[in-house]
């Protein structure tokens, strides 16, 4: 069997079908596919600034998960996530008082993504986070 191109989104859209019952098709429309305006429809309720935080939520609080699934911390992080629709989103990973990882991106530009681009966006917050612990990494990008 061929090794997946993409493996953090592999992981990610499991432990998405896990935390999130009903939901199978919420990454496929919310960042893999194009729609107008910074939140597919299907998924736009009645607060805007609610769902754009959990647009940028999801993937962070699977990266949280992860690093706890892996042992890499032992004690939940915190998520901060100032969302807006009007300009870019900025979002923070939060442990033990130490900033792991800061980022900003338009709501509106996590869309449309190729599964490259998705895994991408991922591995960028999770290198950030394993070198803000001091975990050895070959190649930090991202946050």
């Amino acid at each position: 069997m061929a090794e997946s191109k993409t493996p953090l989104v592999d992981e990610f859209e499991e432990w998405h079908k896990s935390n999130y019952d009903g939901e199978d098709t919420y990454i496929k429309d919310m960042y893999l596919s194009k729609y107008d305006g910074c939140l597919s429809d299907k998924w736009m309720g009645e607060d805007i600034l609610l769902d754009i935080r959990s647009k940028f939520a999801r993937p962070i609080n699977y990266i949280i998960d992860r690093l706890e699934e892996q042992k890499i911390i032992d004690k939940w992080a915190v998520p901060i996530i100032d969302a807006s629709y009007e300009d870019s989103t900025h979002f923070a990973i939060i442990y033990e008082g130490k900033v792991l990882c800061h980022d900003y991106y338009k709501a509106w530009g996590l869309q449309n993504m190729t599964r490259e681009e998705l895994d991408n966006f991922l591995n960028g917050i999770w290198f950030a986070c394993l070198k803000a612990l001091g975990v050895e990494v070959q190649e930090a990008v991202g946050c």
